[in-house]
């Protein structure tokens, strides 16, 4: 090879070295990342325990098995048990007491009258409601085939009240009471002249336990305090008077109301049943 065809094929090797020099280098570019990229950690995904963990709430509120709080509870109370009650005269030495045992039957203490009760319970657990209860109580003699009434007692109980539902178990609740009564009272006798009415406000307090049978049904164990702070008593008597002429006879009705001057104690252990709605 003379030297024209040398210098010729050294210009031919420097310019196709000029051509692919970029394109090279493009390789090389593009290679470095992707060798960058397989080099690089696998990312792992996280554990399943973790993510059940999280999608699982911490607690749940103090209720019933399920964790739910009930929204109602409604109760037939003080249907049966033990009672007591005083009655005292602030003017005098008098009193009055009365221990009463018995389930389901009547009684002349106002406070241990059955009553139903109805509570809204909050999500907090604290209850708003109250209980409303009733009686009458009469009496009659007889004598071989004729009989005759000796009079009638009406007594009724309105109770506006507040409490806090206490969870013990799953099974078991505890919920302290406390509200005012409004308590009434009226006697009629046979003859209708003389009746006589007593209208009381107490303030009170209950702390029944509530054994859940089921979701819905309870057994019911408590006590309750009630203590009278006013009472109002009215008597109504009635007179007849004759006089004479075409007029023939006339009425003439009188009333008389006072304060009563006294106080009422009234402490039970009652018994009944209910259930969470």
């Amino acid at each position: 090879m003379n030297s024209w065809q040398r210098v010729r094929a050294s210009r031919s090797s420097r310019v196709a070295s000029l051509l692919f020099a970029p394109a090279a280098l493009a390789s090389f570019l593009v290679a470095v990342p992707a060798a960058a990229q397989d080099d690089a950690p696998t990312p792992t995904a996280p554990p399943a325990s973790a993510s059940a963990s999280a999608s699982v709430p911490s607690s749940a509120p103090a209720g019933t098995a399920e964790g739910k709080v009930p929204s109602f509870s409604l109760a037939l109370e003080r249907v049966g048990g033990i009672g007591y009650a005083k009655a005292a005269s602030n003017t005098g030495d008098d009193s009055l007491s009365l221990v009463a045992l018995g389930v389901g039957g009547v009684t002349p203490n106002p406070f241990a009258v059955p009553r139903l009760g109805l509570d809204f319970i909050l999500p907090s657990n604290l209850t708003l409601g109250g209980a409303i209860g009733f009686t009458r109580l009469s009496a009659s003699t007889s004598s071989g085939s004729s009989s005759q009434d000796v009079g009638s007692v009406f007594l009724y109980t309105l109770t506006p009240r507040i409490g806090y539902r206490i969870p013990l178990s799953d099974k078991v609740d505890l919920t302290p009471r406390a509200g005012l009564t409004f308590a009434g009272a009226s006697a009629s006798p046979s003859d209708s002249k003389n009746d006589a009415s007593i209208f009381a406000i107490a303030i009170g307090a209950d702390a029944p336990v509530a054994f859940r049978m089921t979701d819905s049904f309870n057994l019911l164990v408590g006590v309750g305090i009630d203590y009278t702070v006013s009472a109002t008593v009215s008597t109504t008597t009635t007179s007849t008077t004759t006089t004479g002429g075409t007029t023939g006879s006339t009425t003439s009705t009188s009333t008389q109301t006072e304060d009563l001057k006294g106080s009422l104690f009234s402490m039970q252990a009652w018994l009944g049943i209910g259930g969470y709605l």
